[in-house]
């Protein structure tokens, strides 16, 4: 197979490549990982890229107390095709999976945790965006997680970040050692 890339974006590559230390190839590898792994189905998945200050300004105009509503019907009513649209499948490994991929393509902040003395996978999620808006994420993945599965999901809210602990007995796999 012979790929043929505009001169240009050949050019504009290797400089970030060079500037992120790795190889042309392995960048090239990790665009067509990305792509594959997520914007070739985003779309279809229902999502849309949207600038996070409008989003923020958007939740905010949202009283606090219908946030947990609005996570819960938008849960209820995408879950199953959002996941099927990108992983061909939905259970509770596929959800944190999707999620992390989610974070990941959007830019989003984030750290994880994984405790399996006590089966706790941790997300520390920086948004930075408002109060509302780690609430909102927060409530998606208590309803998201908690409803393929999950044992329980707790969280805390700041100002700019939420954290989401999920709590899960699950057979072994990549997020639940």
């Amino acid at each position: 197979m012979t790929l043929r890339v505009d001169h240009e974006i050949i050019k504009i590559l290797e400089q970030h490549a060079k500037k992120n230390n790795i190889s042309i190839n392995s960048l090239m590898n990790q665009i067509f990982h990305d792509y594959v792994d997520w914007h070739m189905q985003a779309s279809a998945g229902g999502f849309i890229y949207f600038k996070k200050s409008l989003l923020a300004t958007l939740i905010d105009k949202v009283d606090e107390k219908d946030i947990p509503k609005l996570a819960a019907e938008d849960i209820e009513s995408e879950k199953k095709q959002t996941l099927y649209m990108l992983r061909k499948k939905s259970n509770l490994d596929v959800a944190i999976d999707v999620f992390e991929t989610w974070l990941k393509a959007s830019g989003v902040e984030y750290s994880k945790d994984i405790d399996t003395n006590n089966d706790v996978y941790t997300l520390a999620i920086h948004l930075g965006m408002n109060k509302k808006s780690s609430l909102l994420i927060a409530e998606i993945c208590h309803y998201l997680f908690e409803s393929l599965g999950a044992n329980k999901v707790e969280y805390e809210t700041t100002t700019t970040m939420a954290i989401v602990r999920i709590f899960s007995k699950m057979p072994k796999s990549r997020y639940f050692p």
